[in-house]
């Protein structure tokens, strides 16, 4: 199994200006604390200026406070905070 992973793609802003999108970025507990998550982003940073994006962008749950904690350690500050909502479109019985 590999230690830690990262998906990163390109996106466009309403600005024009691409950025980064981490996804799916994940250490296993046993290797974390060894800056497995530092090389990771620098991986990805990597690849996003080689495709011409001018930031990076990454979210994470309101409720996983090591994951926000990670990110504020490698540079990454809050932007925005949103509440998602879904609505059924399941066929309602007459």
């Amino acid at each position: 199994m590999s230690p830690g992973r990262l998906a990163v793609s390109r996106r466009w802003l309403r600005s024009e200006t691409a950025r980064g999108l981490l996804e799916g970025w994940y250490v296993i507990e046993e290797c974390r604390g060894k800056r497995l998550s530092r090389r990771l982003l620098a991986a990805a940073e990597d690849w996003a200026r080689r495709e011409g994006c001018m930031e990076m962008a990454s979210d994470t749950w309101i409720d996983r406070v090591t994951s926000q904690r990670v990110h504020e350690a490698l540079g990454f500050e809050v932007v925005d905070r949103s509440v998602h909502y879904r609505k059924s479109l399941a066929q309602e019985a007459s």
